[in-house]
């Protein structure tokens, strides 16, 4: 059955009414959305304390990896080792892209710095290591009793007293060992205070969840009763928002009807009506730019590109018309190119071509801006100078005259005078004739006169 948009809004209504009670089941379903985000935080918490843990294992491995290599000097357990610190160190700058809060910021820095440090440690307890290793000395017992309780050493009965040198490099493995021990205790104490933290907040996160989903019951028996009561007040707004762009839409179509195509409706929403209306304005927009390339195409001479024989005759009436009513005068000038029948004989039509084109160029580069050129027939054309007296029309002429003669053009040297030139023939509004007949036919007895003269002048009626 075919409806009126009242109509069909009509019956869309009725059905909205009836579908807004399946609102409250819909609320209901947001009970399982906030379940699914107390999850996601769930993850993102757990994934955290992961994390915390994969940093602290990485440096515990790191460091025994060491161990084993001073304790074994052999270079794979050094090159584990680096491989362990770097992996700790991508947990970290991984855990940077999960951490928030100014606290947990500043735990992972520390752990982070203190990382770093560690590692300069160990470096300079390798250093160390190899330096007193360099060293003869009596033979050692290495035993591991903390994380980096390195080199405490369990001497056998030795058979002379160390040297001092031996000594002093003990008391810097020591030393070294000691403070490297400090920060690993640290780097674990902070890597714990994250998981703690990170504990906390999934516990504060899954209550905070429970409190949102008892607040949504709330809200969904509230909204039930309050849903049927907007329903009514919802329905008559969106039939104001729907009528009103149809009513422009359907002006905009009227508008077009009958020719207007520079027009461009106002788009007030997003919806179907609002993609109509952006197509609508599309096809406009699309429309205007081909009746103004067919237009163009019309007025416009192919070849040359300035206007053509008709939009210049046109042009003329109009300017005369003009000139009555506002009693000022105008210049028309006639251009032909000498011997162009000669050029075309020596050089091709082809060519011919591209010398009618730098020639227009020439002339509308020569005529201000208000002036029409157009391309009158075969190597002739015509220009209607606006408020332009006598003597300015001559100045134009000469100045267009000057300037192809000075055009160096190829193929000008089969030319009878070595050079292509053209011929111009002038005549006034109103003093040389007041209707179009006859002031053309004044230039073209003016040009005519040109040719016989010797060519490459200028001539006034």
């Amino acid at each position: 059955m075919r409806l009126s948009i009242k109509g069909k809004f009509v019956a869309a209504s009725l059905s909205i009414i009836f579908l807004m009670s399946g609102l409250i089941l819909f609320l209901l379903g947001v009970q399982k959305s906030l379940e699914s985000r107390m999850n996601e935080m769930i993850q993102t918490n757990l994934s955290a304390i992961r994390k915390a843990e994969q940093i602290k294992y990485d440096i515990v491995l790191y460091d025994d990896l060491v161990f084993r290599y001073l304790s074994t000097d052999q270079r794979p357990f050094l090159t584990e080792a680096v491989e362990a610190l770097e992996e700790a160190k991508a947990w970290i700058e991984d855990m940077k892209t999960i951490v928030q809060g100014e606290t947990e910021k500043e735990v992972l820095s520390d752990i982070e710095n203190e990382t770093l440090r560690y590692h300069k440690g160990i470096r300079k307890l390798i250093e160390l290591y190899q330096l007193n290793k360099a060293v003869p000395a009596p033979q050692k017992i290495v035993d591991k009793r903390g994380f980096l309780d390195l080199f405490s050493p369990l001497q056998a009965e030795l058979p002379a007293p160390p040297k001092r040198s031996e000594v002093k490099g003990k008391e810097n493995i020591a030393h070294a060992s000691a403070v490297g021990k400090s920060r690993l205790v640290r780097i674990y104490s902070q890597c714990e205070k994250i998981v703690d933290i990170y504990r906390a907040k999934l516990d504060n996160a899954q209550l905070e969840m429970n409190q949102k989903i008892a607040r949504t019951r709330r809200a969904v028996l509230i909204t039930g009763g309050a849903v049927f009561l907007l329903a009514i007040s919802i329905i008559t707004l969106l039939a104001l928002e729907i009528l009103s762009p149809i009513r422009n839409l359907l002006t905009g179509v009227q508008k077009v009807a009958s020719g207007q195509l520079d027009l461009e409706l106002d788009v007030y929403s997003s919806d179907e009506i609002g993609r109509l209306t952006q197509h609508f304005n599309s096809m406009t927009r699309s429309l205007k730019e081909k009746q103004e390339r067919l237009i163009a195409e019309t007025i416009t001479d192919p070849l040359t590109g300035l206007n053509n024989l008709r939009y210049f005759q046109n042009s003329l009436q109009t300017e005369i018309g003009r000139a009555h009513r506002h009693k000022r005068s105008f210049a028309l000038l006639i251009v032909d190119i000498d011997y162009f029948k000669t050029f075309n004989d020596a050089n091709g039509h082809q060519m011919g071509n591209v010398i009618l084109k730098e020639v227009a160029n020439i002339i509308k580069s020569s005529v201000r801006g208000d002036g029409i050129c157009a391309r009158y027939g075969g190597e002739e054309f015509a220009m209607i100078l606006p408020e332009t007296d006598a003597e300015g029309g001559k100045a134009v002429a000469e100045r267009i005259r000057s300037n192809v003669e000075k055009t160096i053009f190829p193929g000008q040297d089969n030319q009878p005078q070595k050079n292509l030139t053209v011929s111009v023939g002038g005549a006034t509004f109103p003093q040389n004739g007041s209707v179009a007949s006859e002031l053309f036919e004044r230039a073209d007895q003016a040009l005519y006169k040109a040719k016989n003269s010797g060519r490459n002048r200028v001539v006034w009626a």
